[in-house]
């Protein structure tokens, strides 16, 4: 596997990246293994599936859609740069994360440009990203982040328990939906979440922000993350009441001391 590092000393792009927190409220809390029809019953009266026609309904290549033109524009529109700092703000909270006395190393699968380093860096401690573009990676570089060019699906390209922690924010429907397909959508996901397992410490926490297209979409991504062996967790949705799409599901999973 051929890998790419971009690193960089200068934060020439912090100042643009950083928006002011939103506030967003915990609406509901399931545990992982809440039965199938608890868990669309209870999501479904809360309208969390998105009526905007997304990305990854255009293309199945992340890579590809986010060329230089893409990133620009996506880090243009002040909306954008908000929503993803607000969801970059939630998961790094809902980590728990010590002090900086006592600095943790995350992992961010699906970094992007970089907004999950510059929360993590204030805070004291270290973030690696891995993202499939090579224009998200640059920009990520100009911003000071280390960020790996690699395929998102595969982090086990790290030695077993490095990390403290993880976050994945705004890719699972990459790999999850209609267009994927069931099957290939189900090995996604195992995929990912077996590569997080790898490379998590003992103990060590994931959250992962999804955008589901459907509700059997979400069951067959829910029932995946069952199916693979020494996580537990818990499904929240939350409500960030000033964009027109708000409300949100986040997953939060923790590796088992006994998981390898």
């Amino acid at each position: 596997m051929k890998l790419s590092l971009f690193v960089s000393v200068v934060h020439p792009c912090r100042r643009r990246l950083h928006s002011s927190p939103l506030p967003c409220k915990l609406l509901v809390e399931l545990p992982l293994d809440v039965d199938k029809s608890e868990l669309v019953a209870t999501l479904r009266v809360r309208d969390v599936l998105s009526s905007q026609r997304r990305p990854e309904h255009k293309t199945t290549d992340a890579s590809r859609f986010y060329d230089e033109q893409h990133v620009k524009r996506y880090l243009d529109r002040a909306k954008s740069r908000e929503i993803q700092m607000a969801l970059n703000r939630t998961a790094i909270e809902l980590l728990h994360l010590p002090s900086a006395a006592s600095p943790q190393l995350v992992l961010d699968v699906g970094h992007g440009p970089g907004f999950s380093s510059a929360l993590l860096t204030e805070r004291g401690h270290l973030c690696i990203g891995v993202d499939p573009s090579p224009a998200m990676a640059c920009r990520a570089a100009s911003g000071g982040a280390v960020c790996i060019l690699s395929d998102a699906l595969h982090p086990t390209l790290f030695r077993a328990g490095v990390f403290d922690a993880a976050i994945c924010i705004s890719v699972l429907q990459w790999f999850c939906n209609c267009r994927v397909g069931v099957r290939q959508s189900s090995l996604n996901v195992a995929t990912l979440v077996e590569g997080l397992t790898h490379c998590l410490k003992d103990n060590g926490k994931a959250i992962l922000q999804y955008y589901p297209d459907s509700f059997s979409n979400l069951v067959l991504f829910v029932d995946t993350l069952r199916r693979v062996g020494g996580l537990r967790g818990t499904i929240s949705l939350f409500d960030f009441a000033p964009f027109r799409t708000g409300k949100k599901i986040f997953i939060s999973l923790f590796k088992a001391v006994h998981s390898k």
